[in-house]
């Protein structure tokens, strides 16, 4: 799908000025200015993890939740910690189940079945877990179990809730709710994940028992964060930082030599798209308490079996969810083409895999989905959404159609009767097409800079290290390297796939990757175009080179004769070596000029229009004035050059 370029890159005077003051490279300033407000929070953005820890007590309840675990711990009363099933669940219910275990405490855990029992406290596992606790702690999940809290309470159960899900307009009567969404929080960041609460609860217990700071399981807490996709900044940009940076997890490790990955930096990419995944698919097709086992153990030989457990169910997750994203294509393909939303369900794809299949279809069509798994009379759904779409309110708008339903406004679940699925997708396309503008509905592929070929080494990723880790709120930038005359394009990979680039870049050798893209080869080979790109520095043989992730490209100058770098220039030597004592040039010499330098009519206004909006001249009725070029100048700031590569 046509991607609209957007140019995020800061005029030159402001990328100067933020340099100055962070005491970083005007390009990195230039990317600190796009995503922060001001000066003041871009410091704290670069400090990162070097900024000490948010005080957990400022959650809601939080003081609450540590009065009642102590008495537990007193009383010995035996525990239940209650998650979910995806990575985030899994994270939150091994960090805190390791940390009361460490503090004394007799404590058990319980994931529910995706497709037995479905998300969240149901009567059935409260009674279960009431015959056996007296107290239970819910992770990542609870915020909306009212009745199932109620019933506990009958039951004879304590219940302290830690979730990071949107509450509803009442809260369940739990002895205490942590949650960082609720209106009388004042905890700094409410973006934390359900490992992050589950965290800070340990540290708030920590504290309060040994009166000294915990940071121990911080790579769990990191693995559910990153995974969990939740902004990576504020605390959680600490959390990651801090985990990635000391690994010590017994069966992180065993994970981490099953995918690969051994004696080498962990990133937040390689957790989001190869540990992560690997985690999940325990609870996606197998028994999610494998995740959490693996992350208790204390013993590698069972760690190492765990782990390519989960590496197996993994590469089927893989088959089945490619499996179900093509039947998807093909049955969108015989309806009408979907306009503003996409529903589509089919009664033989796996309940565990349609989140997934979701976000391959909302990445294809640009469009919000849901995908539906119909089993019976019933249907369950997972959504996910575009920027600006809140799937959640647009369930909530239309909830007479659905039994349950929950989530972010990019991501959510719900249950229907198969009765409703045609009401359903009806009034949803309604609601989208009143609330999605074309412009919504266009993906954007923002790019931070315009780079030279002397730009592109080593020198660039890092210098970049200082952003990461990268993910949702903080995306790795992406950069323009113009006119790049690609030498050869070869495909490769399993089915070649994949697609190699070398790229001649004003006459530099320069080395690339297009991932999925193995097809395209023969219409690239020889042509010259303009590259959207992530910096890389690729390791092979033990040696280190500078490598371009392409995300985006076009043909060079499509829309018409644009002047490039080298044309300006020129020109702007010939207006200097013929202006008057008093820098103005009249309108015969101008003529003269134009047709020297071999210049169209709209290519010499173009030329004028630029070098007026990066004030390097002034236009009057038919002449110009040079103006006193007092400080560095950037084309880049010009929007008429921008033209060449950017739609205004």
């Amino acid at each position: 799908m046509k991607k609209k370029w957007v140019y995020c890159g800061a005029p030159l005077k402001e990328r100067q000025k933020w340099s100055k003051a962070l005491g970083v490279s005007p390009l990195l300033a230039s990317i600190l200015k796009e995503r922060n407000e001001d000066i003041d929070s871009a410091r704290h953005f670069l400090a990162g993890a070097q900024e000490p820890l948010a005080n957990p007590f400022l959650l809601p309840d939080m003081e609450k939740a540590v009065e009642r675990l102590l008495l537990a711990l007193e009383r010995k009363e035996k525990i239940v910690v209650f998650g979910d099933y995806d990575v985030d669940g899994m994270t939150a219910t091994s960090v805190l189940t390791r940390v009361l275990r460490r503090c004394g405490a007799d404590v058990s855990y319980y994931l529910p079945n995706r497709l037995k029992e479905g998300y969240g406290l149901h009567a059935q596992n409260v009674e279960h877990v009431a015959a056996k606790a007296s107290l239970l702690i819910t992770v990542d999940c609870g915020i909306r179990s009212l009745v199932e809290v109620e019933m506990a309470t009958k039951l004879g159960l304590d219940v302290i809730i830690t979730d990071h899900h949107r509450p509803g307009s009442e809260l369940p009567k739990a002895l205490a709710v942590v949650n960082p969404r609720r209106p009388e929080n004042r905890f700094p960041d409410t973006e934390i994940a359900g490992v992050g609460i589950s965290f800070e609860l340990c540290r708030a217990l920590w504290q309060r028992l040994y009166k000294k700071p915990f940071l121990d399981d911080i790579d769990i807490v990191a693995i559910g964060t990153v995974a969990d996709v939740v902004s990576l900044r504020g605390e959680n940009r600490k959390f990651v930082q801090l985990g990635l940076a000391q690994i010590e997890n017994i069966g992180l490790k065993q994970l981490i030599k099953v995918c690969k990955l051994e004696n080498k930096k962990i990133t937040a990419s390689q957790v989001g798209f190869v540990i992560g995944p690997r985690l999940n698919a325990a609870g996606r097709l197998g028994d999610p308490n494998d995740g959490v086992r693996l992350l208790l153990s204390d013993d590698q030989e069972e760690a190492a079996q765990i782990a390519g457990r989960l590496d197996e169910q993994n590469r089927r997750r893989q088959e089945i969810v490619e499996e179900a994203f093509e039947q998807a294509l093909k049955l969108l393909e015989g309806d009408a083409a979907p306009q503003h939303v996409v529903v589509v369900g089919a009664p033989h794809w796996h309940e565990g895999i349609i989140g997934i299949v979701a976000s391959r279809l909302c990445e294809h069509f640009y469009l919000p989905v849901v995908v539906l798994s119909i089993e019976g009379e019933r249907a369950k759904g997972s959504c996910r959404s575009i920027a600006g779409f809140d799937i959640c309110a647009a369930l909530e708008a239309n909830r007479e159609y659905l039994d349950v339903f929950g989530g972010h406004s990019q991501a959510a679940g719900l249950s229907l009767s198969i009765q409703n699925i045609k009401g359903f997708k009806r009034a949803l396309e309604a609601y989208a097409k009143d609330h999605l503008t074309k412009e919504l509905m266009t993906p954007k592929l923002k790019i931070s800079a315009i780079l030279k070929s002397a730009d592109l080494n080593e020198a660039l990723p890092q210098e970049l290290e200082r952003l990461e880790p990268y993910g949702m709120g903080n995306p790795a930038p992406r950069f323009l390297c113009a006119a790049a005359r690609v030498e050869s394009a070869t495909a490769f990979g399993r089915e070649n796939k994949h697609l190699r680039l070398s790229l001649a870049v004003e006459s530099m050798a320069r080395k690339a990757i297009f991932w999925q893209q193995g097809e395209i080869a023969p219409q690239l080979a020889g042509q010259t175009f303009d590259f959207v790109f992530a910096p890389q520095i690729e390791t092979w043989q033990q040696k280190s080179y500078f490598q371009m992730i392409i995300g985006d490209y076009q043909k060079s100058c499509v829309k018409g004769s644009y002047p490039a770098h080298a044309d300006l220039g020129s020109f702007y030597l010939a207006l200097k070596k013929n202006a008057g004592a008093d820098g103005y040039i009249e309108e015969d010499v101008l003529m003269r000029l134009k047709k020297e330098q071999g210049l169209a009519e709209e290519m010499f206004s173009r030329c004028v229009k630029i070098f007026e909006e990066v004030e390097l001249l002034r236009k009057d009725e038919k002449k110009i004035a040079l103006l006193p070029a007092s400080s560095k100048k950037d084309l880049n700031d010009s929007a008429t050059f921008r033209e060449r590569y950017f739609e205004q």
